[in-house]
């Protein structure tokens, strides 16, 4: 240590040295609490200080401590003690030491530190400050030892010396620092109100929107202002380009860049250059306002005349005439939005934003009046700038020459308490305005974020430093307070403002050369100056405060300047837009710019940076990742402190377009780095190497290297030289890759415009290049949003998966700030790509979770976080998740969770079946991103083919084998078979914690088999998963799911599916093979014994026991259970199961089946199943169908297993009967499909049929071989539960099922597939009203509570709604003078409420079609309660209808007009499929020959012939607006008789002339116009292209390179009326010629 005596400037009265002490000369050490366990914490009379109070305070804080019971045999804290911890993961945290100043009884100090005594009297602050002082905390930190941990010897650190000095002089200088920061913040304050009134004063001089004249004028002036378009008035200059090597380092004339603009040149031309160039080209007068056009834009400079030069188009000028001023023109500056803008910073400001930007101004005198008032403002801003900024100059000098005296130096980590890093808060109890503030990493409102009302981390006084960004910035903080991340605090005994005054007159010392960044160990290593005796310090801290307010009194004056000037000027102009600002009460927004920058501000407070990326392009967004992985890279092992180059930053990309799809790049986003080939030839040790860069890490959440950045309408570079580049809305950048893009509309659009803006980015290649990296989108509305996975260039958009975000009960979140807090905050965002996105390998898709399937998984890991793993016979919770909602996903999600947070060792699915086992391992592999082939070995989901390969796994300690599929079954019998588990091998597996995730939790849980694994693995974790959880109406075994699992964890029931559109609802028929009067009949003479009705009427008990089965109110057709819980039978309860054996019932089944077939099937593209209740049914049902219905691909899967060893003669014939029927139908698979299974390859035979049924894997495309399909599947407890098939839509019942079995075997019906499947269809035959009562009250027990209903509307109700539809749109179309349909009305939002109703009245059609609707008999009848007929008809036929079809379409074609004038039509693909050329022309044609008939005929009269032509009319509805145009223009030719008409031509046909003579006219016209080779251009109209077809081999370049340029420029010049370029004149061609031939002609 430099032992300095005195320091040079002291304050007066102190002369005297300061003293060396040793620590164990003045005090005396004790430990801190001994011999206690947790158990002896959080109760008690007693606190004690823990260990980060102490780690973290300079001055210890009372509040944070936390009671223990009193023990008076332990050492206890009084005030004044100092208290050190003895141990830190770093050498320089150890020893940190805080002063306590608590008076509490009783208060004791925590096991990991010990406390100081001091034996004379100190000044307690000055002893905080000291001992966490620079050279003290250097002393300190050189006595640490340890490698991963560092300790320190409390006897060693009493050896240590620290100075002593006199008490006085340390609270003088603390003193003065204090005073001078008060004088600081007080010209601040002037400073602010300064700028806060210039910007009110520019608010009021200028005009508002709709007014001519301001608010404010001077006096004398009266007359309106005029507003122009800059363009009218003036023209933009720029100076001549300057190359680089043209330039040098020094030389005569300074050359400002854009990056010098407004501060020092670094580059300079030779006069002779500036000289030659300024009398030769465009130079500026003195006076000129310069103007920033890129960069930063709008940045203003006036130009003083000096010599000096500017770079071309980066920075210009406007030339104008005397009616503008300069000094008005400044002002107009401050508040411009230049045109096409919409007011926000972006990289380049172009000269057509600049001429086409409307300015409002007054006379030129009134000019000259508001420029001087705002010029003289500013004159008043700058002085106060100047006082305020000498004043910073003056306390720093000062403070440098009071160092450079007998001041100490020391490090300031060996002078304070501690030092402490920011961290996360908890944003749930943030406020805005409370007790203790928060304060970020930020200079603006002082820091300050929010506040706590009961908490603080630190102690004041303590004193801030910034650490990333503008780092080294200190500030006294004299509140107690939270530092948020990046934020660095200090605690020290040394006065607070002399601290903070002597940290900001160091130099901050960073590593970074990206963002920078100070850390806790480099803000120890700062040297600094102190007095030796804390009186001094305190006076010099005084002395500083009173300057500091000083300062803070001009920088008020300043502000409060500025704020007259901004508003003065936001008075005195008319803003250039039409918008007016959103209504915050409601958060209504009518501009999407509005919605979209209210979105940015509050990402930004939910863990998105502040620094928005506006309008970056590709490139520019490449250079932002470059710097992010330099910085978060900078490593000798990688980059070498050696930016990346171009060449590096290209080799990234490639990998990227090579890798192409989502899925792809979802596992190399995943995959934490990516490696390069350094070509950066500074770098030598690494030139020509492989280096491996971090990328991401899923765990780094709001940690570590991750930076997560918003980009504001990106630019995409258009895949066309015709087409514009389009712009995004937001881009989400984690660590510089863009994974998150989001669409916007504004208020009252629907969010399916937003998510067709989407699919149209997607369809022109938007999201290619980096682009590609997007993982999820979101559209969103200001009450909608929607979030789905990339598809990617080879996937297809599907609605049905388009998910909303709901919370934990599944209520949708609607509301934008709740998704902007939740979906689409740090960390969810983060945690979405990190771990919820799942690359599905099974088929190629990237998918990401649903709401409820985040809420499950994540219920379940944390759960097994908090398990206490020495304890038995633990239950983990169960899922309720509906079958068809993804349970397979979440329960692998769920192990990946635990398996990465390292809380279990291994996680065992068990599934209930083998075949289930294996399925589910696909899948698991799938999802995990491997491939269906890959090895066991390989694998991270490990399958058991035998006991001994479960055993392994189940003992082996590699992280590899985490994660086990088995089955149930082999599970239970790993103790039994011969290679089962031994004692030690018992003993070593249940050492380790095991989780068990049960799959299909209703099936397997009941019997003994769970039970024998629970009692195998006693310590082990068991979850289930469900979609119908036994409860307790229909328990097992005296069980329910939650008495063998515990608590439900998760629901989202099968109501909460179907109301959320993931799974589908179900049609459901009750279908009568026997009438129910001769079910009650035949059962009542059972019940009566007679085998005659006559018979009853000789014994009266028979005739009353008769008539009261006959009586349907005394005995119901399904039986119930009375009001006493008994229960009471039905006729049904009577039947005996033989009665549904009968052929006459199984005939009428078969005949219900053929009869609905095709419209079911919808043409056998569907298949469907039939449950029976026994395999002898199930048998001869399979040879009723080969027999009736042959062309019905039918086959039939049941038990194959045949044992018919020392059984009864009877069970003999059964057997071979079951065989023989297995024989058949697997012979007729085999010669129906070529295939060659037998009944020792029954498993595979399963497989197969799965498989063809679902359309999986090799049969992926059969939905194209009709031949290879399964049309009907006869199972007997088979499939009906854990099998998926979307292309299943129909389910027969034969069988009596209920509960569980009923809601499993339903769903096989309800996967989503699209508008052809609008719901699953179920009918039931067996016991009809007893299986109605049996799915009501499934209904009722596992639709959740929720009163959404399950079943979907009868075709007699889609008839009604589509009534009501129809009866909507006809006064639509009436209203708007379109009663005939003929064409759309011209009100944009009469069309749009016409999409929105018609897609609806097609989705009702759809399902109407399925029920049975024809377009031939358009009725049903219906029976109503009191038993009458009634017959429910539709309203219109199918000609209206396609007539409709065809103004839909119509509104389809002009789709991107719509979307550009935010239109919200609700528009449906499916609809515009429709093949409207059906429409019936012949009626049409006997309209026009009737017309033709009566033209010519002088004895007609008018009256006639013009009712004759207005029929004629009448039928044009059926015509597009293009063919009733043609039409109209043939009928006036022939009026005026100008047509001949030939013989056999109808009026379809003379349209069509028209049309072809007309196109052809038309194609003519417009190759002579642009001078386009004819030819070339018929060819491709023929051809008909699309958007996507139309520039393939190159055609369009070739067409276009044909052009005539002159004849180009002509024609647009004349067009517009005013001088075009040729090179604008052929941008404007290109355009116009795709537009002419994708639209298939227009006029010009």
């Amino acid at each position: 240590m430099k032992d300095i005596k005195k320091p040079a400037i002291r304050f007066k009265g102190f002369t005297e040295d300061w003293e060396q002490r040793k620590l164990g000369e003045v005090g005396t050490t004790y430990t801190g609490l001994s011999g206690k366990t947790k158990e002896d914490f959080g109760h008690g009379n007693g606190k004690f200080v823990t260990y980060m109070n102490v780690f973290s305070n300079t001055i210890g804080m009372p509040d944070m401590t936390e009671t223990v019971e009193i023990d008076d045999s332990q050492n206890k804290v009084l005030f004044g003690d100092v208290l050190f911890t003895t141990s830190s993961e770093t050498p320089e945290e150890v020893g940190m030491s805080s002063v306590w100043l608590g008076n509490a009884e009783n208060t004791y100090l925590n096991s990991f530190c010990f406390g100081y005594r001091p034996t004379v009297e100190f000044n307690p602050y000055y002893l905080a400050y000291m001992l966490r002082s620079s050279s003290m905390r250097k002393k300190i930190s050189f006595l640490a030892q340890g490698i991963s941990r560092y300790n320190i010897s409390k006897n060693k650190m009493m050896d240590i010396e620290m100075p002593i000095p006199n008490k006085e002089e340390q609270k003088q200088i603390g003193s003065y620092f204090r005073n001078l920061d008060h004088l600081i913040t007080l010209h601040q304050r002037k400073y602010d109100k300064l700028v806060n009134i210039k910007k009110s004063m520019l608010e009021k001089m200028f005009p508002r929107e709709g007014k001519n004249v301001p608010d404010i004028r001077f006096s004398g002036f009266t007359e309106d202002w005029e507003q122009c378009k800059l363009g009218k008035i003036c023209s933009v200059l720029m100076c001549h380009r300057i190359f680089k090597e043209q330039t040098s380092e020094t030389g005569d004339i300074p050359f400002y860049k854009i990056g010098t603009f407004g501060a020092e040149p670094d580059a300079f031309i030779s006069r002779e250059l500036f000289e030659e160039y300024k009398s030769k080209y465009p130079y500026p007068q003195k006076g000129d306002i310069l103007i920033s056009a890129s960069g930063s834009i709008g940045r203003t400079l006036e130009f003083t005349g000096d010599s000096e030069y500017f770079q071309d188009s980066n920075i210009v000028w406007l030339n104008h005439d005397e009616r503008l001023s300069n000094l008005f023109l400044k002002c107009f500056y401050s508040v411009v939005k230049w045109y096409g803008i919409e007011g926000s910073t972006i990289k380049r400001l172009y000269n057509d934003n600049i001429l086409k930007t409307v300015i409002c101004m007054p006379s030129v005198s009134e000019q000259e009046y508001v420029g001087t008032f705002f010029e003289n403002l500013d004159h008043l801003i700058t002085l106060h700038q100047r006082k305020y900024n000498y004043l910073l100059r003056l306390k720093g000098c000062i403070f440098s020459i009071m160092i450079k005296t007998t001041w100490e130096q020391r490090k300031l980590g060996d002078e304070v308490i501690e030092i402490l890093a920011g961290g996360d808060i908890d944003k749930s109890k943030v406020t805005e305005s409370g007790k203790y503030p928060i304060y970020a990493n930020a200079l603006t409102n002082g820091g300050i974020v929010g506040y706590y009302n009961d908490y603080y981390r630190v102690k004041a006084p303590a004193v801030t430093v910034t650490g990333r960004g503008e780092v080294g910035i200190a500030k006294a903080r004299m509140i107690d307070f939270t530092p948020v991340v990046r934020l660095l605090a200090i605690r020290s005994n040394h006065d607070c403002y002399f601290l903070e005054n002597a940290i900001n007159n160091q130099k901050a010392v960073v590593e970074s050369t990206g963002v920078p960044q100070l850390t806790v160990p480099q803000l120890s290593s700062y040297s600094i100056f102190f007095p030796k005796n804390i009186e001094e310090e305190m006076r010099t801290g005084e002395f500083f405060a009173n300057l500091d307010n000083l300062i803070t009194l001009h920088q008020c004056k300043l502000k409060l300047l500025k704020q007259i000037k901004q508003s003065m000027e936001n008075g005195l102009f008319i803003k250039n837009t039409t918008k007016n600002r959103k209504e915050l009460e409601n958060m209504t927004f009518k501009y999407e710019s509005d919605f979209e920058e209210t979105l940015i501000n509050l990402l930004s407070n939910k863990g998105w940076e502040k620094d928005v990326i506006k309008y970056p392009t590709e490139s520019e967004l490449l250079q932002n990742w470059a710097n992010i992985l330099f910085d978060n890279n900078r490593g000798i092992d990688r980059l070498n402190n050696y930016p990346l180059t171009e060449g590096e930053m290209q080799q990234v990309l490639e990998q990227i377009n090579s890798l192409r799809t989502p899925i792809k790049l979802n596992e190399f986003i995943n995959g934490k780095t990516v490696s390069i080939k350094r070509d950066n030839p500074d770098d030598l040790e690494h030139l020509g190497k492989e280096v491996s860069l971090k990328i991401y890490d899923r765990r780094e959440i709001a940690a570590g290297q991750s930076r997560y950045q918003i980009v504001q309408q990106p630019v995409f570079p258009s895949k066309s030289m015709i087409l514009n580049d389009r712009r995004g809305d937001l881009m989400l950048l984690i660590n510089g890759m863009p994974v998150i893009h989001i669409e916007l509309k504004k208020s009252g659009v629907p969010v399916s415009q937003a998510c067709n803006q989407i699919e149209k980015y997607s369809k022109e290649g938007i999201f290619t290049g980096l682009f590609s990296l997007v993982q999820v989108f979101v559209a969103m509305t200001p009450n909608e949003a929607r979030y789905f996975a990339n598809p990617g260039p080879d996937g297809r958009f599907n609605s049905d998966y388009y998910f909303k975000w709901a919370d934990f009960n599944n209520e949708p979140i609607n509301d934008w700030k709740e998704i902007a807090s939740s979906l689409l905050s740090i960390p969810m965002a983060h945690q979405l790509i990190g771990f919820y996105t799942i690359a599905d390998e099974s088929d190629g898709i990237l998918k990401v979770m649903r709401s409820y399937q985040y809420y499950a998984a994540n219920a379940i890991s944390d759960k097994v976080a908090k398990i206490k793993w020495d304890e038995s016979n633990q239950r983990g919770g169960f899922i309720w998740h509906t079958t068809g909602s993804g349970k397979t996903m979440t329960s692998f999600k769920s192990a990946q969770l635990i398996a990465d947070s390292q809380e279990a060792d291994k996680v065992v699915f068990l599934m209930d079946r083998i075949e289930l086992g294996t399925q589910s391992l696909g899948e698991y592999r799938g999802f995990a991103g491997e491939s269906k082939g890959i090895s066991n070995e390989e694998s991270s989901v490990k399958s058991t083919e035998n006991t001994y390969t479960l055993i392994s796994k189940l003992k082996s300690d590699s992280y590899l084998d985490t994660l086990i599929v088995t089955s149930i079954q082999k599970m239970s019998r790993i103790k039994d078979e011969d290679e089962g588990l031994k004692a030690d091998d018992i003993e070593k597996i249940n050492k380790k914690r095991i989780v068990f995730i049960v799959d299909e939790a209703h099936r397997s849980t009941f019997g003994e088999m769970l039970q024998t694994i629970k009692n195998t693995f006693p310590k082990s974790v068991f979850f289930g998963f469900t979609g119908t959880p036994i409860q307790d109406e229909n328990e097992k075994k005296m069980s329910t799911t939650i008495s063998v699992f515990g608590d439900e964890l998760h629901r989202y029931s099968i109501a909460d599916g179907i109301r959320d559109k993931n799974v589908l609802g179900f049609d459901i028929y009750k279908v009568m093979t026997f009438r129910d009067s001769d079910v009650r009949r035949s059962v009542a003479m059972e019940r009566a014994k007679v085998k005659n009705r006559e018979d009853i009427n000789f014994d009266e008990r028979k005739r009353e026991i008769y008539f009261d089965y006959m009586d349907s109110s005394k005995i119901k057709m399904a039986g119930y259970t009375g009001d006493d819980g008994k229960y009471i039978k039905g006729i049904e309860d009577f039947l005996p199961n033989s009665q549904y054996a009968i052929s006459e019932h199984r005939n009428k089944v078969i005949e219900d089946i053929a009869d609905k077939w095709f419209d079911l099937s919808r043409g056998s593209k569907f298949h469907a199943i039939l449950a029976t209740s026994s395999i002898p049914e199930a048998i001869e049902y399979y040879h009723l169908f080969k027999e009736k219905l042959p062309w019905l691909k039918t086959t039939c899967l049941f038990d194959p297993n045949i044992d018919a060893k020392g059984i009864s003669e009877k069970e003999r014939d059964k057997a071979q009967y079951k065989q023989d029927g297995l024989v058949e139908i697997i012979d007729d698979y085999n010669k129906r499909y070529e295939q060659n299974f037998s009944l020792g390859t029954h498993a595979a035979f399963k497989k197969d049929l799965a498989l063809r049924l679902a359309h999986k894997e090799y049969y992926k495309a059969i939905d194209r071989q009709p031949d290879k399909q399964l049309d009907l599947l006869i199972v007997v407890d088979q499939m009906l539960t854990g099998f998926d098939s979307k292309w299943v839509n129909t389910l027969y019942i034969d069988k009596m099922m209920e509960y569980e079995n009923l809601i499993q075997a339903f769903s096989r019906t309800n996967r989503l597939f699209g508008p052809d499947k609008p719901f699953g269809t179920i009918r039931y035959y067996r016991k009809p009203h007893t299986m109605e009562r049996n799915i009501n009250q499934a209904v009722s027990l596992y639709s959740g509570n929720k009163s959404i209903g399950l079943f979907v509307n009868k075709i007699h109700k889609n008839i009604e709604k589509m009534n009501v539809l129809f009866a909507d749109i006809n006064e639509l179309f009436k209203n708007a003078n379109r009663a005939d349909f003929s064409k759309l009305p011209d009100d944009k939002r009469v069309v749009a409420k016409f999409a929105s109703l018609f897609k609806t009245l097609n989705e009702h059609l759809e399902a109407a079609k399925i029920q049975g609707f024809k377009w031939s008999n358009p009725s049903c009848k219906i029976e109503k309660e009191n038993g009458e007929k009634e017959l429910v008809t539709l309203n219109f036929d199918e000609t209206k209808y396609l007539i409709l079809v065809q103004r839909y379409k119509e509104i389809h074609r002009n789709d991107s007009e719509s979307i550009k004038e935010d239109v919200p039509f609700y528009l449906e693909g499916y609809i515009t499929e429709i093949d409207t050329g059906r429409i019936d022309s012949d009626y049409m044609n006997s309209r026009f020959e009737k017309y033709i008939k009566v033209l010519h005929k002088d004895d007609i009269s008018k009256e006639f012939k013009e009712d004759a032509l207005n029929d004629l009319h009448n039928t044009f509805a059926t015509l597009n607006q293009e063919e009733q145009k043609y039409a109209n223009i043939f009928l006036h030719d022939l009026q005026r008789g100008d047509v001949f008409l030939k013989e056999g031509k109808t009026f379809r046909d003379y349209i069509t002339d028209y049309q072809f003579k007309a196109k052809n006219d038309q194609i003519h016209r417009f190759a002579e116009v642009l001078g386009l080779d004819e030819e070339k251009l018929r060819t491709m109209m023929d051809l008909k292209l699309t958007e996507s077809t139309i520039d393939e081999f190159g055609r369009l370049e070739v067409l276009k390179a044909t052009k005539d340029k002159d004849k180009v420029k002509a024609y647009f010049q004349k067009k517009e009326g005013v001088e075009i370029s040729k090179a604008r004149a052929n941008i404007k061609a290109d355009k116009l010629i795709r537009e002419f031939i994708l639209k298939g002609g227009i006029d010009v």
